[in-house]
């Protein structure tokens, strides 16, 4: 029996609400549109770079969220028994370095993704509502694996929903998602090239368009 994921389970989370982010929000909505991603990422004059990405993480989680639920339903355990981005790449759950990495279906792996990277923000630890409050020590390496983790979300929509994402009429959307994401990324260097590999020819025509 084929399996799909209940898309009820995804939700969009609220960024950070304080004095701080509301002004970098401000900004975001001054510029997008403006057509040139490499501009829009960069640190706003002034801006506490945190704040500037916790926001900008919240936006794409949400993104992926909001990317992923209409096609959900084409990720089965049929179609997709295995998290992949192609034949060469397959990506393992490891709850914790105390348990052995777990090879999942596709769409039990995302929602894990969802699910994970939500506890993080939704955790004001890491994702402070409070403009007094600092941030955790460890939050750089939690932001890079969420982005890590989110990229595996990318690859997965590119290399086996890409003609679901033009059925119903999304790949421009994933298109111009992914372009932000992978400039923001790059712009504070957030995940490393090896973990790029499998979306480099998308990426370099970014590059090529730029």
């Amino acid at each position: 029996m084929m399996r799909s994921h209940n898309s009820d389970t995804f939700r969009v989370l609220p960024a950070p609400n304080n004095s701080r982010t509301q002004q970098l929000r401000n900004i975001g909505k001054d510029t997008l549109g403006a057509g040139n991603f490499r501009q829009q990422v960069k640190l706003p004059d002034g801006a506490d770079k945190y704040d500037w990405i916790a926001l900008n993480t919240v936006e794409f989680y949400n993104q992926c969220v909001l990317l992923y639920t209409p096609i959900s339903k084409y990720c089965t355990d049929h179609r997709c028994p295995e998290m992949t981005a192609g034949p060469q790449y397959q990506y393992f759950w490891q709850e914790d370095r105390r348990y052995k990495p777990i090879t999942l279906p596709a769409h039990t792996y995302i929602e894990k993704v969802f699910e994970w990277a939500g506890r993080y923000i939704s955790n004001s630890h890491y994702f402070p509502e409070d403009e007094k409050s600092t941030y955790a020590n460890d939050f750089e390496i939690v932001i890079r694996n969420i982005f890590k983790k989110l990229l595996r979300v990318y690859a997965h929509i590119y290399y086996h929903h890409s003609d679901d994402m033009r059925q119903d009429d999304l790949l421009a959307s994933l298109n111009t998602s992914f372009r932000h994401f992978w400039t923001f990324s790059d712009e504070f260097k957030l995940i490393p090239d090896d973990q790029l590999a499998p979306l480099q020819t998308i990426i370099k025509s970014f590059e090529i368009k730029s």
